[in-house]
C-alpha cells in the first residue's frame, strides 16, 4: 500500500523532469594516511561523527543533529534560513559533562526532548529544551532540572508528548512487580503523570495514534488496549489490566501505525524470510500483498516527510542498502540522485517548509555519512556538511560484501576491506572479526574501527556466521543457541582459509577479534584450530556459557516433560563448549579488554586466570566505560600497537 506525498509535495513532478544537471561530487580523495604514527591514526579515526541523527522539525523549517563539543555530547538546531554556516553555527544543546543525551526527538516545533544518560550507561532521566526562534536567532532555554525516571519509552510516532515508562519496585522478598507509568509534558516542559497499572506481563511495545495509546504488546501477542478503562481506575492491578485487553489477531508485530486501519506490520513467509504487509488491524485484513526479498529478510527502518509526518519510505539492507519510497515521483527523484552522485548511496531524509528543497543523506564505506539538499526549483546539488570531515580528502578503501562456502556447503555473507597499498599476488596480515552478537548481522556503511585497522596495513574479514540474523531463520539456525555455538567457529574458520585461498591473506599472519559474543567466537576459533591465527583479542566476553545460560531457559514455560529434557540436555552441552573450558588448546598471545558498565569483570578475569595456568601470554585491560573520544583513542592505540607486535606491518 502506497501513502501519497503529494499533498505535501505538490507540483515537484515537473520540477524534477525539468532537471538537466549531475549531482557533482562532494568531496575529493587526495591524501594518504601512510605517514601518520599509531598515535595519530588511533586519534583520527576514534574522533566522534559531527551531525548524525539529522531530522526535520515538523514543519520543515529546521533540523537537528547530534554533535560532540569541548568534551560534551549534545544536539545542534539549525534554522535552515541559516543553513550557509552548515552546523557550526547552529544553537548547542546538550546537559553537562556528568551526562549524555541519547534517543532525542521532537516535543512540537520549538521544543526537542531527550533522554539524559549517566557516565555507565545508565538511564538518569529526562529533559525537554526550548530552542523558539526570536527575533532572527534561535535561543536555548532548557526546563530545568530533569525528570528522573527509569525506561522512559516514548512512542508516539516522530513527537514527544506522551510516555510509559517502566518502574521497578522492589519487595523485601526481592521480587520485582513492575508498574507501568503513563506521562505526558505539562505547559512548564515536566514530566507528569497521568496514570500508571501493574505491569501485565514482559512489555515488548506501546503503540499510539498520535497521543492515545492504541495497543500494547507483551508475550509475543499484541492487544487493544481501552486505555478509558485504566484512565478511570485508580492504580489497576494485574486482573483489571488484563481484563482491559482485547487480543489482536495480527500476522505479525507492528512496525509502524498510522492510524487504527492503516499498520505495517512484519510476517513470516512459508520458507522462514521476515516480510512486511500493510495491515488492518481493526478489522484483521492485509491491504495489498506482503513484501520479500529473495534470501533476506526485510527489516526495514522508516522514513518520515518530517518528523510527526506521513512516511516516505522504508530504507532497508541486502548486502548494501535500498530504499523503497511510496510516492512514485519522490521514488524517481532519488533514483535520479542515486545514479548521478558519484559514491554512495543516497536516501531521503525530509522535505522543506516551503516544499521547495529535498533533504538527503549519502551513506558511504569510505568517507562517512553527507548530508545534502536538492532545489526542486532551479535542480541544483547542494552540500551542508559531512560528518567526518576530517576524512574526506583520505583515500580510505571500500568495504566490499563478499559469500564464501563453508565446510559444509552453506553460502556465508561478510565485508570485505583490503587496505590501500594492497596488491594482486602480494597477500596482506588478515583481521577476522565475527559479528558481535547473534540474531544481529554486519551491514554494510562506514565502519571507523575496519578503517583503522585497513590503515596500518590489515586486511579486514567481518564474518555473518551462522546464528546471525538479516538472512532468514535457516541461516539463523532457528535461533538454537547449541548450533550457533557449534557452527559460528567454523564458519570463522573456513572464512580465513577462504581469504587465504583467494589470494588475499598471508596465512602465517592472521589476528581474531570480536567484542561481546564475538569475543567467545574468536577464542573459540582457536580452540578449534590452535594453528589459525597468530594472535586474539576479545572484548567484554561471557567466556563461561554456564554464567548466561543460568539466567535463562532454552524454553518458555512447558508441560511438555520431554522438551525440558532435552532443554537440559542442551543445557550441558553449551556449558561445556565455553572457552574457558579450552584454555590450555590457546597458545598465541591474547590481549581482553573489560568495560565496567556493561557487565561484572568477573568474565574476563576467569578467562585471563585461567590463560595464564596454561602458560599463556594475556593481558587484561579495563575501562570504567568508553564514554570519551580519549577513551576510544586510547583503545584504538592498545589494539593497534598488540597487532603491530604480532602480526607486523
Amino acid at each position: 500500500m502506497g501513502i501519497s506525498l503529494r499533498t505535501a509535495c505538490f507540483g515537484w513532478t515537473l520540477l524534477f523532469f525539468s532537471i538537466g544537471c549531475a549531482v557533482t561530487s562532494l568531496h575529493a580523495m587526495t591524501q594518504s594516511l601512510k605517514n601518520k604514527s599509531l598515535e595519530e591514526l588511533a586519534e583520527l579515526f576514534s574522533l566522534y561523527p559531527q551531525g548524525i541523527g539529522f531530522q526535520l522539525s515538523p514543519e520543515g523549517d529546521r533540523f537537528y543533529a547530534r554533535v560532540s563539543r569541548k568534551g560534551e555530547t549534545g544536539l545542534v538546531v539549525v534554522d535552515l534560513d541559516e543553513l550557509g554556516d552548515g552546523i557550526e553555527k547552529g544553537l548547542f544543546v546538550a546537559p553537562n559533562q556528568s551526562y549524555e543525551l541519547s534517543q532525542p526527538g521532537w516535543v512540537d516545533n520549538d521544543f526537542v526532548g531527550y533522554n539524559v544518560k549517566a557516565g555507565n550507561g545508565g538511564l538518569a532521566g529526562f529533559q525537554v529544551v526550548s530552542c523558539k526562534k526570536e527575533g532572527n536567532l534561535l535561543q536555548y532555554r532548557d526546563s530545568g532540572d530533569f525528570d528522573v525516571y527509569t525506561r522512559i519509552e516514548y512512542s508516539t510516532p516522530g513527537l514527544m508528548r506522551r510516555f510509559f515508562v517502566e518502574e521497578q519496585l522492589w519487595r523485601d522478598i526481592g521480587k520485582k512487580e513492575p508498574s507501568i507509568v503513563l506521562l505526558e509534558l505539562d505547559k512548564g516542559l515536566k514530566l507528569k503523570e497521568v496514570t500508571r497499572w501493574t505491569n501485565p506481563g514482559f512489555i515488548e511495545d506501546w503503540y499510539f495514534i498520535r497521543d492515545e495509546p492504541y495497543a500494547v504488546s507483551f508475550d509475543r501477542k499484541t492487544y487493544k488496549l481501552d486505555f478509558d478503562l485504566l484512565r478511570d481506575v485508580e492504580h489497576p492491578d494485574e486482573e483489571k489490566v488484563r481484563a482491559s485487553l482485547v487480543p489482536l489477531e495480527l500476522p505479525g508485530k507492528i512496525k509502524y501505525l498510522k492510524d487504527k486501519n492503516t499498520a505495517l506490520m512484519y510476517l513470516k513467509s512459508e520458507d522462514g524470510y521476515t516480510g512486511m504487509t500493510w495491515y488492518n488491524p481493526d478489522e484483521v485484513k492485509p491491504i495489498g500483498e506482503p513484501i520479500f526479498l529473495n534470501g533476506y529478510d526485510f527489516l526495514p527502518l522508516t522514513i518520515e516527510l518530517r518528523a510527526g509526518g506521513p512516511l516516505a519510505g522504508l530504507l532497508y539492507y541486502k548486502d548494501k542498502p535500498k530504499a523503497l519510497y511510496f510516492d512514485p515521483e519522490l521514488g524517481k527523484l532519488m533514483k535520479h540522485l542515486e545514479e548521478t552522485v558519484q559514491q554512495g548511496y543516497p536516501v531521503f531524509r525530509g522535505l522543506s517548509k516551503d516544499n521547495r528543497y529535498i533533504f538527503y543523506m549519502i551513506l558511504t564505506d569510505n568517507q562517512g555519512t553527507i548530508m545534502a539538499r536538492f532545489d526542486l526549483k532551479t535542480g541544483e546539488n547542494q552540500p551542508i556538511y559531512h560528518t567526518r570531515p576530517w576524512l574526506q580528502d583520505m583515500d580510505l578503501p571500500s568495504l566490499n560484501p563478499v559469500t564464501y562456502p563453508n565446510r559444509n556447503g552453506d553460502l556465508i555473507h561478510g565485508y570485505l576491506m583490503l587496505p590501500e597499498d594492497f596488491r594482486s599476488g602480494n597477500p596482506v596480515p588478515l583481521v577476522a572479526m565475527p559479528n558481535d552478537y547473534y540474531g544481529s548481522r554486519e551491514q554494510w556503511g562506514f565502519d571507523s574501527f575496519a578503517q583503522f585497522l585497513a590503515s596500518l596495513g590489515y586486511a579486514v574479514l567481518q564474518v555473518n556466521y551462522r546464528g546471525s540474523g538479516g538472512y532468514g531463520d535457516a541461516y539463523a539456525l532457528d535461533g538454537d543457541f547449541l548450533g550457533i555455538c557449534q557452527e559460528s567457529p567454523n564458519d570463522v574458520i573456513d572464512g580465513i582459509k577462504w581469504a587465504v585461498d583467494q589470494g588475499y591473506v598471508d596465512a602465517r599472519r592472521v589476528a581474531l577479534f570480536g567484542e561481546d559474543y564475538g569475543a567467545n567466537v574468536s577464542l573459540s576459533c582457536l580452540a578449534l584450530e590452535p594453528e589459525i591465527a597468530t594472535c586474539v583479542i576479545g572484548n567484554s566476553g561471557f567466556y563461561d556459557y554456564a554464567e548466561v545460560l543460568e539466567k535463562g531457559s532454552f524454553v518458555s514455560d512447558t508441560s511438555d516433560e520431554k522438551l525440558v529434557q532435552d532443554a537440559e540436555e542442551k543445557f550441558q552441552q553449551v556449558k561445556a563448549l565455553s572457552p574457558i573450558h579450552y584454555s590450555e588448546k590457546i597458545k598465541v598471545p591474547v590481549l581482553l579488554f573489560h568495560e565496567d558498565y556493561r557487565q561484572s569483570a568477573a568474565p574476563a578475569k576467569a578467562m585471563q586466570e585461567a590463560l595464564e595456568a596454561s602458560g599463556t601470554h594475556v593481558e587484561l585491560v579495563e575501562f570504567e566505560a568508553f564514554d570519551k573520544e580519549s577513551d576510544w583513542s586510547e583503545y584504538y592505540e592498545k589494539i593497534g600497537a598488540f597487532l603491530l607486535k604480532h602480526l607486523g606491518q
